[in-house]
């Protein structure tokens, strides 16, 4: 969705303006498409253990991190 597009730039500290999106031409957000975890809290009792923010932030440091190696 457009909100983890946007977390992900701030995190990379990248301006929008120089990204590319990749996916052959298409819209940059699609309004049919959002996350919603209610179902999988209803089936399944499952929560997430970290919020949106610092689940994508620690993901991109560990990602950096594999790079360098």
């Amino acid at each position: 969705t457009r909100e983890v597009v946007e977390i992900l730039i701030e995190i990379a500290g990248r301006d929008y303006k120089k990204l590319r999106m990749i996916d052959k031409g298409q819209p940059f957000e699609k309004v049919e498409q959002y996350s919603d975890i209610t179902k999988a809290k209803k089936i399944l009792g499952w929560e997430p253990k970290v919020e949106l923010r610092e689940g994508l932030t620690r993901t991109f440091k560990w990602y950096q991190e594999k790079r360098k190696n």
